[in-house]
């Protein structure tokens, strides 16, 4: 069996695990690698748990998430013990290919063959100059070292396609991520044919790029950075750190407030559907008006096309979130690289996402409290808008 040539999701584009915390990273649980099974799935679960370790060991150094050091030196064997020296002739020797069977097309390669070859030999570089003596305990190092910077320049870098360029410059960003292209530049003659690539890249992103357009077109910026790390740049934190504490921070924020939102939704809606089913209740005449007045269609059509709505009937004003939101937020527990929010600061920054749970919420709390029960119809939310300072409007229509 083969992959098809489905368009994969991109290290640029994708973001894994949104809504898990770094903190429950588990540095002692290791991917299944390579992976039998062909399923994408896991082979992007692969490939972001390295990308992840790898941004721990190089912007997490003083957190609760650092490695230690035998954790490090078990990962480092665990990728020196499975780099993929079985895949030739189909697929030269040295890489860190996540799939046991290399039958796929040339932007899957890019994907789960290159990139993770990048991230791999980024890992060792880096836990080489942390850990000094690291090379000298684990058996094979340096020959997986020296097999996987080949690898990894035998494209020049390049992607597939009308992606070559821009994958091109997010395999600079994973390999910095290393401080790989400093590393080569202090031992050239010892890595001839990585230097050449960079050297080919190089030219390719001053004198090719900017005239590219259409699908193949790359960000100005993205080129100057992707020149900066090339030529030396990568080998500062300044240049690269704080890129990843902001992907954390933003990461951890939508965790964060998922999780507060889900509790403030609930808690609100607990507290706010009786004065919603009082109101109900109180507008039960125009209610029943309203529903009354509707054309209904014929006994004869399916149940489905039999049911109607009225218009927004009444608006009902229930009482301001920030009191709930500010309560959910003291009983939140600390997530590192997350400032402290206030309840107003969190109800600016998520106010639609919260407007969006609380509709819910409350929606299935009005249905759960069996207002109007003995009615032909059920009072449903049409709207719920949440303003500047908390209070919470909702309007009112029946259906039936």
């Amino acid at each position: 069996m083969c992959l098809s040539s489905t368009t994969y999701p991109d290290l640029l584009d994708r973001d894994p695990n949104p809504q898990r915390l770094l903190s429950d990273f588990d540095w002692d649980n290791v991917p299944t690698f390579p992976v039998e099974e062909h399923c994408i799935d896991d082979f992007l679960r692969v490939r972001d748990d390295w990308l992840t370790r790898l941004k721990i060991l190089r912007a997490g150094h003083g957190s609760s998430l650092f490695p230690s050091e035998t954790q490090v030196i078990s990962f480092t064997e665990y990728l020196v013990s499975g780099q993929r020296n079985d895949t030739d002739p189909k697929m030269k020797n040295g890489s860190w290919a996540i799939p046991l069977d290399l039958h796929m097309p040339s932007d899957a390669r890019v994907d789960f063959a290159y990139f993770p070859t990048h991230i791999a030999v980024a890992w060792l570089v880096l836990a080489a100059e942390m850990f000094p003596l690291l090379a000298r305990r684990i058996k094979g190092f340096d020959s997986a070292l020296r097999a996987g910077l080949r690898f990894s320049s035998l494209k020049n870098f390049q992607g597939h396609g009308y992606d070559s360029n821009r994958e091109s410059l997010v395999a600079v960003n994973l390999l910095a991520l290393g401080k790989v292209f400093s590393y080569v530049r202090k031992r050239r003659d010892s890595f001839m044919r990585f230097w050449e690539a960079m050297n080919r890249l190089e030219f390719d992103i001053v004198h090719r790029y900017p005239h590219d357009d259409g699908w193949t077109s790359t960000d100005a910026l993205e080129r100057q950075r992707a020149l900066a790390l090339l030529r030396g740049g990568d080998a500062l934190d300044s240049r690269i750190v704080p890129d990843i504490h902001r992907e954390w921070r933003d990461c951890q924020f939508r965790a964060y407030s998922n999780h507060i939102i889900t509790i403030l939704a609930k808690r609100y809606a607990e507290t706010a559907v009786k004065p919603l089913a009082d109101a109900c209740l109180a507008s039960l005449d125009t209610a029943r008006s309203a529903f009354d007045s509707i054309e209904k269609p014929s006994v004869f059509l399916s149940k489905y096309w039999r049911i109607v709505e009225s218009e927004d009937l009444f608006c009902v004003k229930l009482p301001s979130l920030r009191g709930f939101i500010a309560e959910v937020i003291d009983q939140a527990s600390y997530l590192e690289w997350l400032p402290s929010y206030s309840e107003y600061q969190f109800l600016h920054s998520s106010r639609n996402e919260i407007e969006h749970s609380t509709y819910e919420a409350l929606q299935t709390a009005l249905c759960d409290s069996g207002v109007m029960c003995n009615e032909e119809y059920n009072p449903i939310i049409s709207s719920l808008a949440v303003g500047e300072t908390g209070e919470v409007s909702i309007t009112i229509k029946v259906k039936g």
